[in-house]
């Protein structure tokens, strides 16, 4: 492997960072609502809270919080539908398959990390042909804690025998910006993914921002 690179490996984010599954997620928690005898939602209602997780999601749609009585209830089934729908309408952003071969073809690895569970993480990746390719691949279910921690990003470096500071990570919520720096590891913000409606520019410490998969390039010299 060539000492001249800047970063040796990279982490990715999953949901919003390599993957738009926002349609998928919608599609499970509008047939929650309709159970609920709610009115669905639309993908603009919903996208910037994709990086909240179900809770953010069942918050959003029926006001439930968590430790409510009904929310576990109401996330169980929210988790059950989409289970059933993981890729149907989830796509991969433009862009995000030529910098991964870009990665290989420079003899580096590259793997995920991701606070989604690994029960809905495996069957994604394998539905790409992903799941052979990343060199790791670390779920928020994996180890004890998930992001904001740095660990997960620890043991992701650590999986690709690499130290965290010659690695870069990519991803789309101010959690992995927080794990990125605590982990004293390079993070870039994607942009284009299920960032929050308000300038996070200025709040986001990160290293750098791109507005489409495409402007990492810069980052693989």
């Amino acid at each position: 492997m060539s000492t001249a690179y800047r970063f040796k490996g990279f982490l990715f984010d999953l949901d919003g960072t390599l993957l738009d599954t926002a349609p998928d997620l919608l599609a499970a928690l509008n047939l929650l609502l309709a159970k609920n005898g709610k009115q669905a939602l639309k993908l603009e209602d919903v996208r910037s809270i994709i990086s909240d997780g179900s809770a953010g999601l069942i918050k959003a749609g029926l006001g439930l919080k968590k430790g409510s009585k009904t929310f576990d209830s109401a996330k169980n089934q929210f988790l059950d539908y989409y289970q059933h729908n993981l890729t149907k309408k989830t796509t991969i952003f433009k862009g995000i398959e030529e910098v991964l071969r870009e990665i290989e073809d420079s003899g580096r690895p590259w793997g995920i990390v991701t606070n989604k569970p690994r029960r809905f993480t495996i069957p994604i990746l394998k539905h790409f042909d992903w799941y052979c390719r990343a060199k790791c691949v670390v779920c928020g279910d994996s180890l004890e804690r998930a992001k904001p921690s740095p660990v997960p990003l620890l043991e992701g470096a650590n999986r690709m025998n690499l130290a965290p500071d010659d690695c870069v990570y990519v991803g789309d919520a101010l959690s992995d910006v927080e794990a990125a720096k605590a982990a004293r590891m390079y993070v870039i913000t994607a942009g284009y993914g299920y960032v929050p409606k308000e300038d996070f520019k200025k709040s986001w410490v990160s290293d750098g921002i791109i507005q489409t998969p495409l402007d990492l390039r810069k980052w693989l010299m």
